[in-house]
């Protein structure tokens, strides 16, 4: 079964109802309609449980929302992956791309592996670390795709 990699982000705008909401549900079905695996690194729970955290703090969601938010992104299968060459080769593509972190590195090194296409709802992350096959989510549109 084939690969995409998707980031947290592209989670959250559609639990936020945010900007690319629409967008990240056309992308999510293509991806199932074709019978593509959602693959992604371990950090995603964390990332998906810390952002609804922050929007709660931020006021943008009621307290009881996370959870139940928190609860139906992990209900996706979604395959996960953490083990020392992974973080090893984030830290490669992070110093690469000159970025400060190498939270995106980690998806990156999971589609790296995979030969899967990255997508994610930061622009410009999809803009710096394009040429390791990391898609912006605004770019989705389903007639790119032939199957």
């Amino acid at each position: 079964m084939p690969y995409w990699v998707i980031d947290a982000g592209v989670f959250i705008v559609r639990a936020l109802d945010e900007p690319l909401a629409g967008t990240a549900d056309q992308c999510l079905m293509w991806m199932w309609q074709h019978s593509y695996q959602i693959a992604a690194p371990t950090l995603f729970r964390y990332e998906i449980t810390s952002v609804l955290r922050k929007a709660v703090h931020q006021g943008r969601i009621a307290p009881d929302a996370a959870p139940l938010f928190q609860r139906a992104i992990f209900a996706h299968d979604i395959t996960y992956f953490l083990d020392d060459l992974l973080l090893a080769r984030a830290q490669e593509i992070a110093a690469a791309l000159n970025m400060p972190t190498a939270y995106d590195a980690q998806y990156v090194a999971v589609g790296e592996r995979l030969g899967a296409p990255v997508w994610t709802a930061d622009r410009k992350f999809a803009a710096a670390a394009a040429s390791y096959g990391v898609r912006w989510l605004g770019d989705f549109t389903p007639d790119a795709f032939p199957v």
